[in-house]
């Protein structure tokens, strides 16, 4: 599931996939971004080249692997991917609400109600155990790529 895709990443490879921002919903965590397009709420541009290729089938997220261009994931993007997949692919969306429920799996998530609450980075790694001192390594490394992404933007 797209969805529960930083902890796996991050603490093995140091990065995220989305670049996305985290929430608590009452039924789990999710990437705010991500799950806009899913629903179909996010900005035009965006929504447009997300619908080329992902649909849902219920509470599926489906996609057509022969038009995503290749080039979009490394390698690495790809095995991470691919490893989640293969732990969660059997699971239903019921079976995945206990997974993220689970404090093992998920120690930042706490229930919101019915409402939602931001889940900060920082909360992600501290609850996973990460120092201080690492956790603002991170978030400098991350407002300076932020930084550049908006300079590079800008110029286009």
């Amino acid at each position: 599931p797209l969805w529960y895709v930083y902890l796996p990443d991050f603490f093995r490879w140091g990065f995220t996939i989305t670049e996305d921002e985290y929430y608590a919903l009452k039924h789990g965590p999710i990437l705010s971004r991500t799950f806009d397009l899913i629903k179909g709420n996010a900005d035009r541009n965006a929504q447009a080249v997300w619908d080329e290729f992902f649909f849902t089938e219920g509470y599926d997220l489906r996609g057509d692997k022969t038009t995503r261009p290749a080039e979009t994931l490394s390698p690495v993007e790809e095995q991470i991917l691919a490893e989640i997949d293969d732990r969660y692919k059997s699971k239903t969306y019921r079976e995945m609400i206990d997974v993220v429920h689970d404090p093992s799996c998920c120690p930042e998530w706490s229930d919101p109600g019915e409402g939602s609450k931001r889940i900060a980075l920082q909360d992600i790694l501290s609850s996973s155990g990460v120092s201080e001192d690492e956790i603002a390594e991170v978030i400098e490394e991350l407002e300076r790529h932020e930084e550049e992404n908006r300079y590079f933007f800008s110029m286009s």
